[in-house]
């Protein structure tokens, strides 16, 4: 139920009095309540009169409009009226006509940032949705971080918002943002809620300011130090077996008593070295053989 109150001013010059028959043109939703006039009470020229008219909502989405008459007579110079027509207008909504949704980056309508490692700060963004028919003004003075006994809660804090100091006026259907850290000091569980407030931006002083708590959570924790690894272990290697070849062993035939050499049935590059070496020993022992045979030849000549 919405009351609204009404006042009627004198701004002529004479005296009037106002007729209240008029009021009962007003059916539901809307009601009459108190009045201050009557057609006993003259209201001089500069005054005014006041009533209150209640509205109870229909279902929501309804929307009602009724027109009324007023009259007033002039005491001052009597047989003179004047006419105040007016119309009482209400749309019924789903919430109060000022009202405005949360919902956090972190998801839902709370705020809960989960586990936090010690050093590594969390942030979220909570986004404020308009769905009244009043516009309503943020400030940063306007959002506060409580602990659950209604303290400040140091270890959240505003750090940024679309409204800032100042304040920025939001029409219906329209939003606003801020964000908040949790940079906790120390381990532990912290629990509290964030207090929202949105002022009525309207002339009317009825208005008053829409309020919102919503729940804060979250959870401190050290940070973890990972266990110590072993390198992995290299298994010995074992060196590479290299077959041996037995021996050649080679006999020069020519000559008394010959000669013989050994050399290594091998391949490859690195063994041609000890094989043109035993080449060469082969060679010299035939050549010795020939100097041996040609000096006995020599000497048999001298002798005969």
């Amino acid at each position: 139920m919405v009351t609204h109150t009404i006042q009627l001013i004198n701004d002529g010059d004479d005296d009037i009095i106002i007729d209240p028959m008029g009021l009962g043109a007003l059916t539901t939703p809307f009601v009459v309540g108190s009045l201050d006039f009557s057609l006993a009470k003259t209201i001089p020229h500069g005054g005014h009169a006041s009533f209150a008219v209640q509205y109870t909502a229909p279902p929501a989405g309804t929307n009602d409009s009724q027109p009324v008459t007023l009259t007033a007579t002039d005491v001052t110079h009597p047989g003179s009226v004047a006419v105040l027509p007016l119309t009482f207008s209400a749309k019924s909504i789903a919430t109060d006509p000022g009202h405005f949704t949360i919902r956090s980056s972190l998801g839902g309508g709370s705020v809960d940032f989960g586990s936090v490692t010690l050093g590594m700060p969390q942030k979220t963004l909570v986004t404020l949705t308009n769905d009244g028919v009043i516009p309503l003004e943020f400030t940063d003075g306007g959002v506060t971080v409580l602990d659950t006994a209604g303290a400040a809660l140091p270890s959240v804090t505003l750090t940024a918002s679309s409204f800032g100091v100042a304040g920025v006026i939001y029409q219906p259907g329209e939003s606003a943002t801020f964000e908040l850290t949790f940079d906790p000091a120390t381990a532990g569980t912290v629990a509290g809620s964030v207090h929202i407030v949105g002022a009525q931006a309207t002339t009317n002083p009825e208005n008053t300011n829409v309020i919102e708590d919503v729940d804060l959570a979250g959870i401190a924790v050290n940070a973890t130090t990972p266990p110590p690894t072993t390198p992995p272990t290299t298994p010995p290697t074992t060196p590479p077996v290299v077959p041996t070849t037995p021996p050649v062993t080679t006999t020069d035939p020519g000559g008394s008593g010959g000669s013989s050499t050994t050399t290594l049935a091998s391949t490859g590059l690195a063994a041609m070295t000890p094989m043109l070496i035993a080449a060469s020993v082969t060679s010299l022992g035939v050549l010795t053989l020939i100097v041996a045979l040609a000096y006995r030849r020599f000497t048999r000549r001298e002798r005969r």
